[in-house]
């Protein structure tokens, strides 16, 4: 099969940008809040959206309900930079100046899905024009069991970050907005 066209240029997507924490308005980077770094890949999101897939006895393994249950959405991405904010975001309560200590204040059975640590985000891409940006109206930073930190003469230290979405109380836009920064809604 052949195509009959191509794409125009502008959809495909190449989104590099950068990540906030904690924005208190969208109309200009200044209220973007606290820059955490540079993302020259962009981000990963990813809704996880759950359905559960229903059968009967009667119909063998074909699905005859597909119910809706939910979502655990939350973006990862690999930051280009190493600073005390982006440390003290990943790492609550186990900073120290420029270092990181642990085990940190944070004791163990600790709810951190809480305006203590949990804040909105918002990556901005650098056309904002033409690529879209996320927000997610809470979250939650969450460091992996299997995160590495490469520190190598030959390569550069990447810092990897995910965040979990999570909502606020009676929030009428949920737990995240993608699309262009203008069409986006802080609350």
């Amino acid at each position: 099969m052949a195509w009959a066209s191509h794409p125009d240029a502008l959809e495909i997507l190449k989104v590099p940008g950068y990540l906030f924490w904690n924005p208190t308005a969208l109309d200009v980077e200044a209220h973007w809040g606290t820059k955490l770094g540079f993302s020259e890949n962009g981000i990963n999101f990813e809704p996880s959206i759950k359905i559960a897939e229903l059968t009967t006895p009667e119909s063998g393994p074909e699905p005859r309900m597909m119910i809706y249950i939910g979502g655990y959405p939350r973006i990862s991405c690999i930051l280009q930079n190493y600073n005390t904010t982006l440390l003290s975001r990943l790492f609550p309560g186990m900073i120290t100046g420029t270092t990181v200590k642990f085990p940190g204040t944070v004791k163990m059975g600790t709810n951190i899905m809480t305006a203590t640590y949990s804040k909105p985000v918002l990556f901005v891409p650098d056309d904002q024009a033409n690529n879209p940006a996320c927000l997610l109206q809470l979250a939650t930073p969450k460091v992996t069991e299997n995160m590495k930190w490469l520190f190598s003469h030959r390569k550069r230290a990447l810092f990897p970050v995910v965040f979990v979405a999570g909502r606020k109380d009676a929030n009428v836009d949920g737990c995240y907005t993608i699309g262009p920064l203008s069409g986006l809604t802080l609350r």
